[in-house]
């Protein structure tokens, strides 16, 4: 056998139409309907007629891509007709003609006008199946007429039980509809009477409850009557008491707004009282040490003025000397004088503000309300956050202190 025909002879094609010609004969008895018939004859037809070809082909002729693509198709249609076989679905065996449609496509055109032996091999396949086919139909047919038979069996018994069930039903019924229509007498006449009984004992009752009403209604009236009298009284008694109350406490507010406003004047103008004690106690400090250095100053005159008649000539550097000497004390003295001058208008100011403190609520007590808020707005504006007053110049300085010790010596030194 050469290399085309073992090729040809060990390719899986031949195997799988085996398997699909098992599988055919399988299924033609277990059709069970005019569609399944009509769609397993005519997937027959076209395998018949390629397995036909297949035997017809010439192994060193034939290629390899050939039978491939007849074996795709044909393993569709044994796998279709497999779960056809499976679940009886008769859309397995739809599936398997679209297959055998693709099957026709892989055949040539020639194919399907067969030679008078292919012909005949086509007819000996169809008349195989037909047989093959013929012999399931009447096997399912012999099981079902079994089948029908057995249930005509069984419905003649069903046919006897549901009889009997019926009249037992019909004598059910008939005892139930008089129980039911003594049941139906007996509650209305019970009914009507327990109607009755709970018609009487709510009239009962409802005229109980009325009084009971009334009753209650007159106390709850008579209570709320004499209580409104007794509240009356009581807040007749508390309208005193609370007007008493609010009388009383109108004056003492009254004498606190008093004792606060004297506080504050008394806190207000005690801090002025001693602002001016202190600037007093520092324009004494500063006027007794001018007193005591322009006492020095007038003593180291009146020693220069002595020494100088007693000397024939002047001696220069000790005039210098007595000079820088007068000048060391002037200036302290100069000093003093300001601050016991500044310190003193200082205390003249903080009386002022003392004294109008003290006098602001005295003067303006006897006046409106309204103007009284009037002029302490005013007088607020006047007092409170002016600018200081400007520095006034001393009335002796130390300009003028070594203008008089100046005039002095010259004097004396003239008179030599």
């Amino acid at each position: 056998m050469g290399q085309w025909e073992t090729e040809f002879a060990n390719h899986p094609i031949h195997t799988e139409v085996k398997t699909l010609e098992q599988v055919q004969s399988q299924c033609a008895g277990q059709l069970r309907s005019e569609i399944e018939t009509e769609a397993f004859n005519r997937l027959t037809l076209v395998t018949a007629l390629a397995f036909a070809y297949l035997k017809g082909l010439n192994p060193q002729l034939t290629p390899r891509r050939f039978l491939d693509r007849m074996h795709t198709p044909v393993t569709n249609i044994r796998s279709c007709l497999q779960q056809f076989l499976n679940n009886h679905n008769a859309g397995n065996l739809t599936q398997a003609n679209a297959y055998a449609d693709e099957l026709l496509t892989v055949l040539p055109n020639g194919a399907l006008i067969p030679s008078q032996e292919t012909f005949n091999g086509i007819v000996s396949e169809l008349q195989r199946n037909m047989a093959s086919m013929v012999d399931g139909l009447t096997s399912t047919t012999t099981r079902y007429s079994d089948t029908v038979k057995k249930l005509n069996d069984s419905a003649g018994s069903l046919q006897k039980r549901l009889d009997q069930q019926n009249a037992e039903i019909n004598s059910s019924k008939e005892r139930l509809d008089n129980a039911i229509a003594a049941f139906q007498s007996q509650f209305s006449e019970s009914e009507q009477s327990r109607r009755d009984r709970s018609t009487k004992a709510e009239n009962e009752q409802h005229e109980k409850l009325n009084i009971f009403r009334d009753h209650v209604t007159a106390q709850i009236k008579n209570f709320i009557d004499k209580k409104t009298s007794e509240v009356q009284a009581v807040l007749g008694g508390f309208e005193g008491q609370a007007k008493k109350a609010i009388d009383d406490l109108d004056a003492r507010k009254k004498q606190a707004a008093d004792l606060v406003q004297l506080t504050a004047n008394i806190t207000v103008t005690g801090d002025y009282s001693e602002r001016a004690d202190q600037e007093r106690r520092a324009a004494n400090f500063w006027r007794w040490v001018t007193i005591a250095l322009m006492g020095i100053l007038v003593v180291g005159a009146i020693v220069i003025v002595e020494l100088s008649l007693r000397c024939d000539s002047i001696d220069w550097k000790m005039l210098l000397f007595r000079y820088a000497t007068a000048v060391i004390l002037v200036l302290p003295a100069a000093y003093a004088m300001n601050e016991s001058s500044r310190h003193r208008k200082m205390e003249l100011r903080y009386r002022r503000m003392q004294l109008e403190l003290a006098s602001i609520d005295p003067f303006l007590e006897t006046l409106p309300k309204e103007k009284r808020d009037e002029l302490k707005q005013t007088l607020a504006g006047r007092m409170f956050a002016q600018p200081e007053p400007a520095q006034e110049k001393a009335a002796i300085g130390a300009k003028q202190v070594f203008g008089l010790l100046e005039k002095t010596i010259g004097a004396v030194l003239g008179k030599k």
